[in-house]
């Protein structure tokens, strides 16, 4: 547990008012920077290791030359310029006593190491045990720290410590540190227990002036006596309560504007993703992000990204906040600087360190911040997984940085660079996706060409062996297979370019009724020929237009005229009508055929998917037809009864479901 973070950033805040009071002479700045803290992380919401906190201790004790001043630190709490979180806690109870009662709940907020249990033995005495959690190793400092923090406890309350005595400590072979704290009674509490005492004189007096019928004088002179006691003690009590009242300096305001600050960061991170994942461009993204820092109080700064796929840096996208000074960004754009991104200083924010900027950041980067003027002092990676994708350099205003406010940088920073992940994997996904509809297109257009071919040839052969009285049955069993073959294979190219037509998008134009059947019934001829079908065709006289896609809308009638014709028994009938509703257009093709089990409803429009597998098609007839539908605003359900008092199914009926905005 020694890297995990258990104390609280107020402990080592409450050690710089002690150095800034007793040894003005010691910089602050330089402690911080030999214990490896940066300033920023002062923040009342950050916490440190025990590694850390014992790097710290080292140097001030180095730097001041005494051992024991962790006691003297956390004694030092106590006063009114240490500016205590604990301080202002504790004097809302306005007694050492309570404020012991709760020490454990109290040292809960400034550290996670150790559980703290206090027990009372008196009105004034305390025992307060401090057990260690699994895995901390604490030191001896740690021990004199607590020691003085519980000095200071009482000490809110009066100017001299109590006493303590510290029974059991786990560095010399304890289980837990024990202290037992008493102090002696106050002048108030003293009176408290005279004013009781001659309560009980009063009761006593009043039973011998009935018993003994003594002069009720005395009677008098002792309740005079006790009113007086009240009077004295309430008013050395009332003292010292003013006196602690007094001494209480609470900044509500500041408490205030804490808690606003953690409230904005809250709902900030939460609208962060939201916010970016909107954008559909990376250049949108980055334009977010430098809107979000704008409306935090960053009013310049600059965000380039990367090429992650190169280890040297390749400038893709700048992004300048301020005032109008494009042509400076360009300048760094699809440049290369040498300077490799993989090193570990740019993993971590930098924080007003402009010499380790200067060195460590390319000249093409300074020299524009230079050029702009901006010297920017907060430098955020945008980082996904290990690779840096940009860097944000934002100016600060002249508040002090907090923890808190890099916390949300780091989030915006971290959201920015997922989100130009997805954009850019995104981006590079349409285009694999483009250039795979365009090799199937291609690849289907040069399919239909060697089909042609071969379907000449296998007709010149055809013809050629039935005209010279060769044709036998074998020959003749092998060309009607190379026939179906052909088929299959023409349909097979046909189908993946109806698709490939769907995936380029379509644009829905008005089309005359009388245009769209003349296409349907021209692609439809074949059927009366091959089964032997009619087909009939009911059309509302009020539909003069469609708004569709000619060509695709076209081809979903005639496939399902086709897939009708293919489940009706020969001289069949199949009927095609467009008809209007209240609110949905209707287009519907029945047939009197087979019709379609109940078991196959929902899954007769997916892929592959055949009733019968020894019908011709692959599969993909219906559902190129509802992918047809869903593109113009609708789909296609199926409606397939039986017979009354029989399990005969009367037919199919296919129903295209429009908008009825479709109809003109």
């Amino acid at each position: 547990m020694q890297d995990q973070r258990l104390y609280n950033s107020v402990i080592i805040a409450n050690y710089l008012s002690l150095l800034k009071q007793k040894y003005p002479g010691i910089n602050a700045d330089n402690v911080l920077g030999e214990a490896g803290i940066e300033k920023w992380e002062l923040d009342p919401g950050h916490w440190f290791s025990q590694a850390t906190m014992n790097k710290f201790q080292q140097v001030i004790v180095e730097k001041t030359g005494d051992p024991n001043i962790a006691r003297e630190a956390g004694r030092f709490s106590s006063k009114k310029r240490a500016g205590n979180l604990m301080r202002q806690a504790g004097l809302t109870l306005l007694s050492p006593s309570k404020l012991y009662d709760i020490v454990g709940s109290i040292a809960s907020k400034y550290t996670k190491a150790c559980n703290i249990n206090s027990k009372t033995i008196s009105a004034n005495k305390h025992e307060i045990s401090v057990t260690y959690k699994n895995g901390v190793k604490p030191e001896k400092y740690q021990c004199l720290s607590f020691l003085g923090y519980l000095e200071a406890m009482y000490m809110v309350f009066h100017s001299k410590p109590p006493n303590i005595d510290h029974v059991e400590c786990v560095f010399e072979n304890g289980n837990a540190c024990k202290y037992i704290i008493s102090w002696h009674y106050t002048l108030s509490q003293i009176l408290k227990s005279v004013r009781n005492v001659l309560f009980l004189a009063c009761f006593i007096m009043l039973g011998l002036v009935i018993m003994f019928d003594w002069p009720v004088v005395y009677l008098f002179l002792s309740s005079n006596l006790i009113l007086l006691s009240i009077v004295i003690s309430v008013y050395y009590e009332k003292k010292e309560l003013f006196k602690t009242v007094n001494n209480q300096d609470f900044k509500p305001h500041d408490v205030l504007d804490s808690h606003n600050r953690y409230y904005l960061s809250t709902n900030l991170i939460s609208e962060v993703g939201s916010s970016l994942s909107r954008n559909t461009s990376v250049n949108e993204v980055m334009q977010c992000v430098a809107n979000m820092f704008v409306g935090l109080g960053y009013q310049s700064g600059l965000i380039l990204r990367f090429d992650y796929s190169k280890t040297n840096l390749l400038f893709k996208e700048a992004i300048y906040y301020k005032n109008s000074s494009i042509e400076l960004i360009k300048d760094l754009k699809n440049k290369t600087a040498s300077f490799s991104v993989l090193d570990p200083v740019f993993s971590k924010p930098i924080i007003d360190d402009i010499n380790l900027v200067k060195n460590t950041f390319p000249e093409e980067i300074t020299s524009v911040l230079d050029r702009y003027g901006s010297n920017p002092n907060i430098y955020i990676p945008i980082i996904f997984e290990r690779s840096l994708l940009g860097f944000i350099f934002l100016n600060r205003n002249d508040s002090q940085l907090q923890a808190s406010d890099l916390n949300l940088l780091n989030a915006i920073a971290s959201q920015a660079a997922l989100s130009i992940t997805n954009v850019s994997f995104f981006d590079s996904l349409l285009e694999s996706e483009t250039l795979k509809r365009d090799f199937v297109t291609v690849a289907s257009h040069e399919m239909l060409t060697p089909i042609q071919i071969i379907n000449l040839a296998y007709q010149d052969i055809f013809d050629t062996l039935s005209e010279s009285g060769q044709m036998d049955k074998n020959l003749l069993n092998s060309i009607n297979t190379l026939e179906q073959a052909l088929e299959k294979l023409n349909h097979i190219s046909t189908t993946v370019l109806n698709f490939s037509e769907l995936e380029g998008g379509l644009k829905l134009l008005p089309v005359e009724t009388d245009d769209l059947l003349d296409i349907v019934k021209k692609g439809t001829e074949h059927i009366k020929s091959s089964f032997g079908h009619t087909i009939g065709f009911n059309i509302d006289k009020s539909i003069n237009k469609i708004s569709c896609h000619k060509n695709t809308f076209s081809k979903l009638i005639v496939n399902l005229i086709e897939n009708s014709a293919k489940y009706t028994p020969e001289n069949g009938h199949i009927e095609v009508s467009f008809r209007l509703y209240t609110n949905l257009l209707s287009i519907a093709v029945a047939d009197n055929g087979l019709g379609v089990d109940e078991d196959f409803h929902d899954k007769i429009f997916m892929k592959f998917f055949q009733v019968d597998s020894t019908k011709s098609g692959c599969g993909l007839g219906l559902s190129f037809c509802q992918d047809v539908a869903k593109k113009h605003g609708g789909y296609i359900s199926l409606d397939s009864p039986l017979y009354p008092d029989a399990k005969i199914r009367k037919g199919s009926r296919f129903i295209v479901h429009l908008p009825i905005s479709m109809a003109l």
